[in-house]
Parts: structure tokens; C-alpha cells; sequence
């Protein structure tokens, strides 16, 4: 469990590596900016950077309900890659300095620039500009951390499969899917634009200042497939609005959120948010509302079929 003694733990092993092996930095003292379920994010100053994030992982494997044995330093290298990317193309990202994993007597850590944040709301038309621009950059080459397969329609076939099984044994219930055969016939057969996806854009992940976003982070849930998939995913959070479609702007995606295959990529979602308020970020009520929706994704997706 993701702890205050835990943090200082992971804190003090990374000053040990730091202090051996990167000297020269000159970093200040590490202070907690941030945290989610997989990583705690740290503040310093160094003499050859100025300013600093570093990323370190809670633990170096994940393995729960909605994602299969995950390896972190997996993830720190798809940060690495992604950011790197996006920051040459003028994508507003912090520019990444350094990564440091495959030590087990060190610290795994990713170095970027710190951007600061005041935390205020983003304005949800640039929240819609923004993604546009990131489906727009053409993808880097990599197979994403959070899936076994390079082809995200196969992706997200299989693992809504498994999520779905694995909330049936939550719920105690059948949840009537349809086969995966079903699925991947319906998506190999409608999704072909293959784009960077950032699979988890909300505020949490917007550095933000005055209302305008600085800079997007945390690239673990990253894909490569078709922007509906991305879209949905921002439909079922609850950050669908008049502005956010106003700046994305792309109505060859926003049309087809009713489609069959956008009902499949909202249901993906769904059953994502019913396991994450179940075991990852216990919340009864969130559980049982997105249990629901689910059932109800369901049910319009077999009508379809």
C-alpha cells in the first residue's frame, strides 16, 4: 500500500543514488509534488538543469484487476520515448533530461523539467486543442506497456474481455459480452487510423496555470490506435462538453461515438471505472454507477450486433 513511511523509504533510497552516481547534478533536497497509484513525484533543483521532476515507482511490478503483471520500468522507458517525441514536435510536454532504470541495488527514476502548476481548472476548449494536436503528431514505434499486443484494436479486445470476467467475479454476475471474435471482427473492421492515444488525459494529468495548460503528463495508459477510442475514454470520465468539441474539432471522430464501435471503446472505459472503484480507489458508489453503466453499454452494443 502507497504510504507516507513508504514514500520516505523510496525517497531516501533515490538521495542514496542520486548522491553515488550523479554527483554532478548537484540536486537539492527531494520534495513530494505529486503522487497517483503508480508513481510519487518529486521536486528538486539542480545546478546543470535548474528546476526538476523526478518520477519514481511505488513498486516495480503492478498487477491488479484492470492491468495484467506490468513491469515500472517499462512504464519510466514509455515516458522516456513519448515525451521525447512529443517534446520535438512542439507537443507541450516537460522535456525529459535523464532515465535510470535495470539497477536493483539503485533507484529507477525519469528526470524531466519541472513546469509548475497552480492547479486551476483547464479550460476545456484548449483541453480539445490539445488532444487534437496529439492525435494529429505522427505515433513513435513502441509497444505499449499496459498491453501484450501492437494492434490496439486487438488490445482492447482482449483485455476488455479479461476486465469483464474479472468484474464478474466482483459482481457475481454475468456480463452478456459479446465473444472476442465479435469484438475484433467489429473493430478490425471500422478502426484503421492509428494514432498516439494518451488513454488517461484528465486534470489530474494537465499541469495547468491561469486556466491554460502547460504541459500533459503520465503516458502509461499510452496506445496507438483510432482517436474514437481516446474520445470515449474522455465521454465516460464526465469531460465531454460544448468547449472540449469546440476545440478538437474533428467531427470524422465525434460522429461516430454512437456507433458500434464507439460503444465498445465506452464500455471499455466503463468496466475500467468499475474496477478501479472497487479495488484501486475504493468508492461504493462510483462502483456500483459504473457497474451499471456498463450493464447498459452492454445491452446497446448486443442490439447493434
Amino acid at each position: 500500500m502507497n504510504s507516507p513511511l513508504k514514500a520516505e523509504s523510496l525517497i531516501a533510497k533515490l538521495e542514496r543514488t542520486l548522491k553515488e552516481r550523479f554527483p554532478h547534478w548537484g540536486l537539492s533536497k527531494l520534495a513530494v509534488v505529486g503522487h497517483g497509484i503508480e508513481f510519487l513525484v518529486l521536486r528538486s533543483s539542480s545546478r546543470l538543469h535548474g528546476e526538476v521532476a523526478l518520477r519514481i515507482p511505488w513498486t516495480r511490478i503492478i498487477d491488479n484487476d484492470n492491468d495484467e503483471v506490468v513491469d515500472c520500468r517499462d512504464l519510466l522507458k514509455q515516458e522516456y520515448l513519448i515525451a521525447g517525441h512529443l517534446h520535438a514536435r512542439g507537443i507541450p510536454v516537460p522535456r525529459p533530461l535523464a532515465l535510470d532504470v535495470g539497477s536493483d541495488d539503485a533507484a529507477d527514476f525519469l528526470m524531466s523539467l519541472y513546469i509548475a502548476s497552480d492547479k486551476s481548472t483547464p479550460n476545456q476548449e484548449l483541453f480539445g486543442e490539445l488532444l487534437a494536436k496529439v492525435h494529429a503528431v505522427a505515433p513513435p514505434t513502441f509497444v505499449p506497456a499496459m498491453a501484450r499486443q501492437k494492434d490496439s484494436n486487438e488490445a482492447v479486445a482482449v483485455r476488455l474481455l479479461r476486465r469483464c470476467r474479472n468484474l464478474e467475479k466482483v459482481v457475481n454476475d454475468k456480463i452478456k459480452l459479446p465473444s472476442l471474435d465479435e469484438i475484433q471482427s467489429v473493430l478490425q473492421g471500422r478502426c484503421f487510423e492509428k494514432r498516439l492515444l494518451h488513454m488517461d488525459a484528465r486534470e489530474a494529468n494537465l499541469i495547468t496555470q491561469k486556466n491554460e495548460i502547460m504541459a500533459i503528463v503520465d503516458w502509461s495508459n499510452a496506445l496507438v490506435g483510432d482517436p474514437l477510442l481516446e474520445i470515449c475514454r474522455i465521454l465516460e470520465y464526465g469531460h465531454y462538453s460544448t468547449p472540449f468539441v469546440k476545440g478538437y474539432g474533428d467531427q470524422r471522430v465525434l460522429e461516430r461515438l454512437n456507433s458500434l464501435e464507439g460503444l465498445i471503446f465506452r464500455l471499455d472505459t466503463a468496466i475500467v471505472l468499475s474496477l478501479l472503484f472497487y479495488s484501486q480507489v475504493p468508492d461504493r458508489e462510483m462502483f456500483r454507477k459504473h457497474v451499471q453503466r456498463s450493464h447498459d453499454l452492454v445491452a446497446r452494443i448486443r442490439m447493434q450486433m
